[in-house]
């Protein structure tokens, strides 16, 4: 995506460029030498790439602000996704070094130019050279190449998301039924609430009609972290003292099925 954008800002930038050939050479009939040129229209599209990646960072911002408030329980660990400033360095280089290529082509091959020649094909019909039309045409060309790669490697995500969740999990989440309870610590302070809360709450439910099995765990499987502790396999000789060997760790009640 971002090379198929850098392809379509550069053809923007050279069409731009080959509409301003009348004033690129008007400036340089007045005495604009030819490096004050180049620099002109390589600053001119540097200020436009930082403004447009300004741009797309305030965007970036706001979608996963709104992502992590309204579709933070869909996605598993979605508090994680966070701005990527290694990818926003990659971006700023890139739309830096299309802009300066993408002003040095009309800038350079005008600036070369005798002014009153320009400007006699420039008010003739700017931008109708058989060279022009030709880098258009590779600029197209490229962006539906491009098109076409992310297509297939869209199909191809979709088609392997599609086989997670075709995932046998080792039950039938269908069947299973969870919620969250955040109890108030001033309710019962000096009280334990495993012994007045929590035991008689599963006892009620296990009750109600049609469930077969309650339990309670402190964080669910899958959606959440765990926390990290050490293992070791019984009977095994003991693991070196710079390995280590993690598993996420739950707290889970006893088996209640009925």
């Amino acid at each position: 995506m971002l090379a198929i954008a850098c392809v379509n800002v550069a053809g923007l930038l050279l069409a731009r460029g080959v509409k301003r050939e009348r004033e690129i050479a008007l400036r340089a009939a007045v005495g604009a030498g030819r490096m004050r040129l180049v620099r002109q229209m390589v600053t001119e599209s540097l200020v436009l790439s930082v403004a447009g990646l300004a741009g797309g960072m305030v965007v970036s911002w706001l979608l996963l602000a709104a992502m992590q408030t309204f579709l933070v329980d869909a996605l598993a660990r979605g508090t994680d996704v966070q701005m990527n400033w290694t990818v926003l360095v990659v971006a700023l280089a890139f739309s830096a070094v299309t802009s300066v290529l993408a002003s040095l082509a009309p800038a350079v091959r005008l600036s070369g130019t005798d002014p009153n020649r320009a400007l006699r094909a420039a008010g003739g019909g700017a931008g109708t050279g058989a060279g022009q039309h030709r880098l258009r045409s590779l600029f197209v060309v490229t962006q539906v190449a491009l098109s076409l790669v992310l297509l297939m490697v869209s199909g191809l995500l979709l088609r392997n998301l599609q086989g997670l969740l075709k995932t046998n999990l080792g039950f039938d989440a269908k069947a299973i039924l969870t919620t969250a309870i955040d109890l108030s610590p001033g309710n019962y302070e000096g009280r334990d609430p495993l012994v007045t809360f929590y035991r008689p709450l599963v006892e009620r439910v296990a009750h109600l009609p049609g469930v077969q099995g309650v339990g309670l765990i402190n964080m669910l499987p899958v959606q959440n972290w765990g926390s990290n502790g050490d293992v070791h396999i019984s009977g095994q000789p003991p693991y070196p003292p710079n390995q280590e060997m993690l598993a996420e760790e739950r707290l889970v009640s006893a088996d209640t099925s009925m």
